[in-house]
């Protein structure tokens, strides 16, 4: 091999890995699929005793305490020993989104929590929430998984997917 030919493959090689990761960089990510993938891996996974580890998009914040940025999907997870909530308060999810999450949770919901039941009685009259529960208003066992979304007028629409952890009983996921 002649160096013009070295200088020629090392040049190609170099460009290949330079395209790959530019469009890995730019690659558009699915906000609402990335929102019910935190939601799964930190806030499911709470809830069933293990504590997922901070993959690399997530970046540490220093208040409020168990709060992470999501630099991939440009949200907001937090973390409390009363609950979890993955937020768009970064950058608002489009409609498009907040109709994958509401489609996700649903099926997550479903299959993860049969013991939950949608309380339509909630009396909050925001653009969409769902909640689902187990035990009455008031019973201190209470606890269950709320998808909302509240408009702030001007198309912002401020979205979360959040559990409240169960205090006492059995454990909510499906053995």
């Amino acid at each position: 091999m002649t160096k013009r030919q070295i200088g020629i493959l090392v040049f190609a090689l170099f460009g290949f890995v330079a395209g790959y990761w530019t469009v890995e960089l730019f690659q558009a990510v699915d906000r609402g699929e990335r929102a019910v993938e935190l939601f799964e891996t930190y806030c499911l996974s709470e809830v069933e005793g293990e504590r997922a580890e901070a993959d690399d998009a997530l970046i540490s914040l220093s208040y409020p305490e168990g709060t992470w940025a999501d630099s991939a999907g440009k949200l907001v997870v937090q973390i409390t020993p009363e609950h979890c909530r993955v937020s768009d308060i970064l950058e608002f999810l489009t409609d498009k989104d907040w109709e994958t999450v509401e489609a996700r949770i649903s099926a997550i919901v479903e299959k993860r929590f049969p013991r939950l039941t949608a309380d339509l009685d909630h009396g909050v009259n925001w653009d969409s929430y769902v909640l689902w529960a187990e035990y009455p208003v008031f019973d201190p066992k209470r606890w269950g998984v709320t998808a909302y979304r509240y408009d702030f007028g001007d198309g912002n629409r401020q979205s979360a997917l959040a559990i409240k952890h169960p205090s006492t009983g059995p454990s909510p996921i499906k053995n």
